[in-house]
């Protein structure tokens, strides 16, 4: 049966992959990371070490053009921020991770966890740090509303970082949130851990492009003791419309300047026309398309 899946289904896609869309499988973009994790992780288990290779490093093994290595470098800011979004991020991240993993099963020696000074904790932990105190993901670019953080590129974030990066509260408070964990040797520790009760998040700034260089999302946080707490994120970007990448990065409704406020008690700030989403949050965002 295990012959007859791999000759008949694996082997098959990976090959039409590899010749009908040679030029697009290795795209950066997160269309591309779904094909290269695809495709390396068929390598690895059907005992082709050419299908990896150039899973990993593109079809012209220049980790520039393509691949997976292209992928990490120019999709996702040296603060874990990823070029399309919030919303694209936590997508992007289940491929992401579940290549890392087998990578590390794989070839352990590419030491990929710790990969441009721990890139996958960055993107990971970024992700967690710029949702809204209720956990959902604020609504950048063409991104739905309800999108959080029990979506399944969280939840395999909370698990695998727990197993690769070791335990902090901020994990135990997300899986907590979560009620679930992803099947992994991070879920069991987990469940082991201390729980901690949430404590106050700091403000941060978080910037975008690969040098950091083009735009930046700033978030502020208070929270009074005993209360709940409220944030403002304040983004300024170009969100993948960028030279050189790309055209199926451009979905076509980038917010080149956004704000979005949260508060429990759904207070907007004095000068603003707000549009309120809900008894808890409230957002605006002004477009500047490119």
């Amino acid at each position: 049966m295990r012959d007859h899946i791999e000759s008949n289904l694996l082997c098959l896609m990976v090959q039409e992959a590899l010749t009908v869309h040679s030029t697009t499988f290795d795209i950066v973009h997160n269309h591309g990371m779904w094909s290269v994790a695809a495709i390396a992780i068929c390598g690895y288990v059907t005992g082709h070490p050419e299908w990896v290779e150039v899973a990993l490093h593109g079809r012209l093994h220049d980790d520039i053009s393509g691949g997976f290595y292209a992928q990490l470098d120019q999709l996702f800011s040296s603060d874990g921020y990823y070029i399309e979004g919030l919303y694209y991020q936590r997508f992007a991240l289940r491929p992401l991770l579940l290549l890392a993993a087998a990578i590390d099963r794989y070839q352990p020696e590419l030491n990929i966890w710790d990969y441009r000074d721990r890139l996958i904790h960055r993107a990971c932990f970024t992700l967690f740090d710029m949702a809204f105190p209720d956990g959902t993901l604020p609504a950048l670019n063409d991104a739905s509303k309800s999108m959080n953080l029990r979506d399944e590129g969280a939840l395999m974030a909370v698990s695998l970082c727990r197993q690769h990066y070791g335990a902090s509260p901020q994990l135990s408070v997300l899986a907590h949130y979560q009620q679930q964990c992803w099947p992994c040797r991070g879920a069991l520790e987990l469940s082991s851990d201390e729980h901690h009760a949430e404590t106050a998040r700091r403000s941060q700034l978080f910037r975008d492009g690969v040098l950091g260089e083009r735009g930046a999302g700033g978030i502020l946080r208070t929270q009074p003791a005993g209360q709940l707490e409220s944030m403002a994120m304040m983004w300024w970007g170009g969100h993948g419309n960028i030279a050189g990448m790309h055209s199926a990065l451009n979905h076509g409704h980038f917010d080149g300047l956004h704000l979005s406020y949260f508060t429990p008690r759904c207070g907007n700030p004095p000068g603003l026309r707000l549009c309120p989403l809900g008894q808890r949050r409230t957002e605006i965002w002004w477009a500047l398309c490119s």
